[in-house]
């Protein structure tokens, strides 16, 4: 939460979710869009 508080940017998924992210990223928009946002966090 601190890394929240600081201004980062984070997200919060299972990992199912992830999974199920980088299985349908290349035939859902959805998906696709789900990860850029995800690719787009501070790490």
């Amino acid at each position: 939460m601190k890394a929240i508080e600081a201004g980062y940017s984070v997200v919060f998924m299972t990992m199912n979710g992830l999974s199920h992210l980088l299985k349908t990223e290349e035939r859902l928009s959805r998906s696709r869009n789900k990860m850029n946002r995800l690719r787009n966090c501070d790490a």
